[in-house]
Formats: C-alpha cells, sequence, structure tokens
C-alpha cells in the first residue's frame, strides 16, 4: 500500500483487522500505514452516534493544522456539515484546575491568550467557506484525551499529522496516534 502511496491524495483503511485483540486496538496495518504514509490517511469506524454530522477539526495555532483544516471545511462544505474546531491547552495550570475541578477564570488562563489565535487560524476558512456553521471551542487538559471525547459527538474527527510537540519531525505525533486507538468516529489523519 504504501508503494502505491506516492501516487495517491488519500488512503481509506478500516481501523480493525482480524487479529486476536482486534476488538481493543487499532489494526497495527492501519497504524503502520498512519504512521509512514505520505498522504492523508482515512481510518475508519462506526461512529458512536450515527446521527451526528459535525465535522470536529483539532486546532492549535500551527501550521500542522492547514492540512486538517482544508480537509475538515472542504468535507463539509461538500456534505453540508457543520465544523467544530476545538483547541485543548494541556498547559500545567489548566491541568491542575482541571484535575482538583476548579474553576479556571479566563483572566487566569492561556485560553484567552488563544482565542485570537484561534480566530486568526480559523478566519481564512470562514472566509473561503461561508457556507460552513463554525464552532469554535477551548479547553484544558490532555489532548488525545479532549479530542477522543468530543468525536462521541462527531461524524468524523480530522488532525494534522504533526502538531506542535517536540517530535516535529515525526511523520505522525503523538496526537493522531491516539485518536487512531481511542475515537469513537472515523478518524482522518490529514497531509
Amino acid at each position: 500500500m504504501l508503494d502505491e502511496a506516492d501516487e495517491s491524495s488519500v488512503i481509506v483503511l478500516g481501523s480493525r483487522g482480524h487479529g486476536r485483540l482486534a476488538s481493543a486496538f487499532v489494526g497495527s496495518v492501519s497504524q503502520h500505514i498512519a504512521q509512514h504514509a505520505p498522504c492523508t490517511v482515512v481510518a475508519v469506524r462506526e461512529a458512536s452516534d450515527p446521527r451526528q454530522d459535525t465535522v470536529l477539526v483539532g486546532v492549535d495555532g500551527s501550521d500542522g493544522c492547514r492540512p486538517a483544516l482544508d480537509f475538515a471545511f472542504e468535507h463539509a462544505s461538500r456534505t453540508g456539515a457543520p465544523v467544530t474546531a476545538l483547541y485543548v491547552s494541556e498547559s500545567l495550570r489548566g491541568r491542575l484546575g482541571r484535575a482538583r475541578e476548579e474553576a479556571v477564570s479566563p483572566e487566569d488562563t492561556d485560553l484567552t491568550a488563544a482565542e485570537p489565535v484561534v480566530a486568526e487560524t480559523l478566519r481564512p476558512y470562514t472566509e473561503k467557506y461561508p457556507d460552513v456553521s463554525v464552532h469554535r471551542e477551548l479547553t484544558y487538559g490532555s489532548a488525545v484525551r479532549s479530542l477522543a471525547d468530543a468525536s462521541e459527538h462527531a461524524a468524523l474527527i480530522v488532525v494534522g499529522s504533526r502538531g506542535r510537540g517536540a517530535f516535529e519531525s515525526l511523520l505522525l505525533g503523538s496526537i493522531g496516534q491516539g485518536l487512531l486507538h481511542h475515537a469513537h468516529c472515523p478518524v482522518v489523519i490529514a497531509r
């Protein structure tokens, strides 16, 4: 499959194979292809709520999220689906507040600083796709867990292949890997 991937724009795979642990983990072929493919990879699985039509897209303000936004908005425009753009801050302050279930006031958070970055990141897409309804969410926590939890109410989740992490040179970031295992709907790793 990878030999043919250079000539492809998208590879679509099932999320599980026939192995003994198929019900617990993403298939090894899907994981390997998602890790090494030079193009966008879609891991198809049944959505936990088939009535949902929302396209959930991870946004971090980096250049790595642009392919995800391109895919999400184009798909949403073609299908008439709304987009939810989710920004997750993994800051220590936010994690501590969330762990203690304390309210974190906006003036004490980096979410206030992130709001204009998210708005600016989305601006070209909202201008290009005025027909797409967009909802922005900013939250604290683990990016994988927050996106996986939100995917329970989505028809599709789209993330870039790399984000802002320390290991940007990897072909597939930890968020993409985590979502291949934990998402509740089809996962798109956009390149």
